[in-house]
């Protein structure tokens, strides 16, 4: 350490030069003249830069000697440091807890898991840097712990078969044997013990590819899928992403699931299974998603439990709306009910006439949305000109007190969404959006956005108070409008400020609360936006009204993620 020091202090004391080193008087003198330099003093410049060029070159060098000496020690106390980590690590006391209070600590390490597109997202079973695979890599007694006292950590799982898989090219076998996956999901399950299990079984082959999975391959996703169905009797909340060959075989479970709950199910291919009874005997079933299964196939389900019903086939040639009246007239426990509406030639039934033949007094909330036919995967089914008409004589026949109402790409012609909302006083929350506001839905439907919102500003005495005549109980509203195309959102005036004023104003204790507008494009223009509007909307946030205004223009690089004034939580809307 000495020796390091005395190099130190000689190396500085080498250059103690450079403390007192300075111009020379020629340059200074030249400096405060500020004339051009003669030849003369040029010449005298260029020597004095040569002459400090070796000194300047040997500083730098030794610079350079220093930091990489500093830069190797630090390597080499990192390594000592490490070192000193892992033997700390090993007296530590969470290895000499008892398996008991380490399997309680343990158990609150689980997460709630999201992944887009999926409804179960458990740890994956593959991968042993993930879940209770990675907290017994910590000490035997972790080990030990995880694998016998920890069952809940076990429980929901994520299988994708073949794991994490990527398009990787055309005619290629898709390399899946990195480990035993048999052996990986059976250990998991063993280890889950008696748990309600909740699990997401993701076979998905490529599809803008040629890969194909060998018969090798082929055999131990069978063989994972059928390990699964060795333990129906645990499973609480099931989803099955699976081709048609596995479909066929979900049947060996028929009369074992006692404890299903929850079921998503889409199966991908053009299978025809005439009748489906997996789930038929399931007498805890209440939430039951049909994704993207053949239009003939049969699936039977108990209908009395059943809260949540999803189904996104378009209707078979020989079915007609009458199949979900009775799915929907035999559903007495049925809260959330989705049907995809597919106008195509086969399918000839109005969605209109469906709405109007349902009788739904207890429902409150309502969504109408365009489909999707998965088969041709993004083309979009419209909603019909006759959708709102439906709507109308539903609400008017079911007698429902509808408290949320969502209108996704909904034909707004002529005063039908007026009436509608007359009919339904409790209304507390209402969206109007457009996934796709175009020059056609502007014509359609900008006069009829704008008289509404006239109408939505009319006051009326009641008792003490002045209410409004329209949805006096609306509490929270949402314009949300996206791909508009260099036109303008005509409804959106300087009368739609005055509506959301009004609703502040008068009212028993300000009853509405939250406005949420969410404009996105390419060139778009808002009347109010240029009126003061926005200035409008401000003041009436320091009144206490919760405001969210997103807006993102491409053309005119307006872009605003957070919104000028936004809701801290986010969370406008609850439909």
């Amino acid at each position: 350490m000495e020796s390091t020091r005395v190099f130190i202090d000689n190396l500085l004391a080498r250059y103690d030069w450079t403390s007192n080193f300075s111009h020379s008087p020629e340059f200074t003198k030249l400096m405060t003249t500020n004339e051009v330099p003669t030849q003369l003093q040029a010449s005298q410049l260029d020597t004095s830069i040569q002459g400090l060029d070796p000194p300047i070159r040997e500083i730098q060098a030794q610079i350079n000697l220093l930091r990489h000496a500093a830069a190797s020690l630090e390597l080499r106390m990192l390594r000592l440091l490490k070192i000193k980590h892992d033997y700390e690590g090993a007296l530590s006391l969470v290895r000499r807890l008892p398996a008991e209070m380490i399997a309680e600590i343990l158990d609150w390490t689980r997460e709630q898991r999201t992944s887009k597109g999926y409804h179960i997202s458990g740890f994956d079973v593959f991968d042993l840097s993930d879940g209770p695979w990675y907290l017994g890599q910590v000490c035997s007694a972790w080990r030990n712990t995880v694998k016998r006292h920890c069952p809940h950590l076990w429980s929901r799982l994520t299988i994708n078969v073949p794991p994490k898989l990527e398009d990787i090219g055309v005619g290629v076998t898709i390399p899946i044997f990195k480990r035993n996956m048999v052996a990986l999901l059976q250990g998991a399950l063993e280890r889950s013990g008696r748990s309600r299990l909740d699990f997401s079984f993701r076979n998905i082959r490529p599809i803008r590819t040629m890969a194909k999975f060998s018969e090798a391959e082929t055999e131990v996703i069978s063989q994972c899928f059928d390990l699964l169905l060795t333990h129906p009797m645990r499973g609480g909340s099931v989803e099955l992403t699976i081709p048609w060959p596995l479909l066929s075989r979900i049947s060996d479970i028929h009369k074992r699931v006692n404890k299903l709950e929850v079921a998503y199910l889409k199966c991908q291919g053009p299978a025809k299974l005439d009748v489906i009874n997996a789930f038929e005997i399931a007498p805890k079933l209440k939430t039951l998603h049909l994704i993207d299964m053949h239009p003939e196939a049969i699936v039977l389900f108990p209908l009395d439990t059943v809260v949540t019903f999803l189904d996104t086939r378009a209707l078979s040639n020989t079915d007609s709306p009458d199949t979900y009246l009775d799915i929907i007239a035999s559903g007495s426990n049925l809260r959330s009910f989705s049907y995809h509406h597919s106008p195509i030639p086969e399918n000839v039934a109005s969605l209109g006439n469906f709405l109007s033949s349902l009788d739904l007094p207890v429902l409150t909330s309502m969504t109408v949305t365009p489909g999707c036919d998965i088969a041709e995967y993004y083309d979009v089914i419209p909603c019909p000109n006759d959708a709102l008409l439906g709507l109308h004589a539903f609400i008017n026949h079911s007698g429902c007190s509808l408290t949320v109402l969502h209108l996704i790409d909904v034909p707004v012609i002529d005063n039908r969404l007026l009436s509608i909302l007359q009919l339904i006083p409790q209304l507390r929350t209402f969206t109007v959006e457009y996934q796709f506001y175009t020059i056609p839905a502007s014509i359609r439907d900008d006069e009829a956005l704008k008289h509404l919102f006239r109408q939505m500003a009319e006051t009326k005495v009641v008792g003490k108070f002045r209410n409004h005549v329209l949805v006096p109980s609306l509490t929270k509203l949402a314009i949300i409008a996206f791909e508009i195309d260099c036109i303008s959102v005509g409804f959106l005036r300087d009368d739609f400020v005055d509506m959301i004023s009004s609703r502040r104003m008068f009212g028993p204790s300000s009853a509405f609360e939250c406005l949420h507008i969410k404009i996105s494009g390419w060139g778009w223009h808002l009347p109010f936006f240029q009126s003061g509007g926005i200035e409008a909307l401000e003041a009436l946030e320091d009144d206490g009204l919760r405001v969210t205004v997103i807006l993102d223009d491409v053309k005119s690089n307006i872009r605003d993620d957070e919104g000028d004034y936004s809701d801290s939580d986010g969370n406008y809307i609850d439909s």
